[in-house]
């Protein structure tokens, strides 16, 4: 199994490096392919809301009561990356704040699921990110049908 993920990661990240407008259709399916077997792999869990999301514990967490609700404000340490392990936004020393409403809907999702210092990887289908060439808030580094994995640390929540 370990053999297969690696190759496909392999191959997705030379694919991934021609890519042209014209090549999303292709990186749609190989997102799509990918969270897809993503979701057998061990330790990786299901939303309970079944959106699409998924996620694997790393740390449950110190505050089983401080969980955010859904206009909370969130503080975090995060990565962010794609499936050919491009990181977007390497993770800091700082945390960063984030107020859940004006979130991607699968971060918001996935956040709400965490307690205080939970740790989670969030595996996040383009659907619940930023979506297709459409989409006018996409950051121009994150290419249209981008599944996102968020390594994250929920430091802190004000409800």
């Amino acid at each position: 199994m370990k053999q297969k993920t690696l190759l496909l990661i392999a191959t997705l990240a030379l694919l991934f490096t021609g890519c042209k407008q014209d090549d999303w259709v292709d990186w749609k399916l190989q997102n799509e392919l990918w969270i897809e077997q993503n979701a057998d792999a061990p330790g990786v869990q299901l939303s309970p809301t079944g959106s699409g999301l998924q996620y694997k514990v790393d740390f449950l967490g110190i505050d089983k009561d401080k969980k955010p609700g859904p206009t909370s404000t969130v503080y975090v340490r995060y990565e962010l990356r794609l499936i050919n392990g491009k990181v977007i936004d390497p993770m800091k020393t700082e945390w960063s704040s984030f107020y859940l409403p004006q979130t991607i809907t699968g971060f918001a999702e996935g956040l709400k699921l965490m307690q205080k210092k939970a740790h989670y990887e969030l595996y996040i289908p383009w659907e619940l990110g930023y979506g297709d060439a459409e989409n006018k808030n996409r950051p121009s580094s994150i290419p249209p049908y981008s599944t996102l994995i968020f390594d994250v640390t929920l430091e802190d929540v004000q409800n």
